[in-house]
This record gives C-alpha cells, sequence and structure tokens, in this order.
C-alpha cells in the first residue's frame, strides 16, 4: 500500500465540501474580516465581535462569524462568515444581521442561511432574508419587510 502525505494547506484546497478552492486557508481571521468588511483599526474603542453559525459545511463543526463595533448599529452588524471545513477556515461570505438561522436547503454543498435585521419596534419591525452560497460567496436571494408593530392606545382620561 502506498501511503501519501499532503501538507495541510493543500489539503484545505482538496476538502470534502465545495467551498471555493481558490480561497486560501485564513490563518488570522479577525485581521481577515478587518480588511474584507473594511472596519478602521483606529476606531475609538474598537472591540472585535465573534458568534458562531451552526454548520454549513457538513463537517459537524460551528463556523466562525466576525464582526466590529463600528460595523454596528443599534443592533444589527455585518458579519464575515469563515467556514472550517477540514480544520481550514475559509472565508465564504458576508451578512448584515441581528440574528441568523442554517436552513436545511443548500447550494453548492452549502446550507443556505435565514437572517433577520431589526428596522426597529422592538424588533417587530423587520427585514427577513435568505442568502445562498453561489459557488464563491454567500449572497442574499431574498428579502421580505416584515411589520408586526402595532400601534399602543393610550386611554385618555
Amino acid at each position: 500500500m502506498i501511503q501519501i502525505l499532503l501538507p495541510l494547506s493543500l489539503l484545505c484546497v482538496l476538502g470534502t465540501s465545495q467551498v471555493a478552492a481558490d480561497e486560501p486557508c485564513v490563518q488570522e481571521i479577525v485581521e481577515d474580516a478587518r480588511d474584507r468588511l473594511e472596519s478602521d483599526p483606529e476606531f475609538p474603542g474598537q472591540n472585535t465581535r465573534r458568534d458562531r453559525l451552526d454548520d454549513v459545511d457538513g463537517d459537524g463543526e460551528p463556523e466562525e462569524l466576525v464582526s466590529f463595533r463600528d460595523l454596528c448599529g443599534a443592533r444589527n452588524c455585518t458579519w464575515a462568515i469563515y467556514a472550517s471545513g477540514d480544520g481550514c477556515s475559509r472565508y465564504v461570505g458576508m451578512f448584515e444581521a441581528v440574528s441568523w438561522q442554517v436552513l436545511e436547503s443548500s447550494h453548492h454543498d452549502l446550507h443556505d442561511i435565514a437572517t433577520t435585521w431589526s428596522a426597529g419596534c422592538a424588533g417587530l419591525e423587520r427585514y427577513e432574508a435568505v442568502q445562498e452560497y453561489d459557488g464563491r460567496e454567500y449572497r442574499q436571494v431574498s428579502n421580505e419587510y416584515v411589520d408586526e408593530c402595532q400601534p399602543m392606545d393610550i386611554a385618555e382620561d
């Protein structure tokens, strides 16, 4: 039996999911996200925001989300998405949201993502969107405005 050993960087390119093969493994996710999202490194009180996204690439591991305070509104943020297939983190797109959920549907072997953008009224006024992976990065394919905000009746004495 012939055994071939491949370097980790090559395994990232040959990984099982169809994350864009020409995207290199990202060693410094925060710095990569700062460049891609064009966050100002001199922003006063700059802080990195990191979160997890349920598995989108089928490797059983959650994906990493990165944002920065200067890219967030009251609650909504612009997030860079890094899929972690085969131990290699690769940039796969970005979305703007206050919350997100991985969907059952998928494109190019990565699950679609439902995102919510708060537009006011304690989240009752919002935009609900779907992000699909196009083989290179996630793209918004639908966006629906939802307004469940009810005017308050104020009783007059």
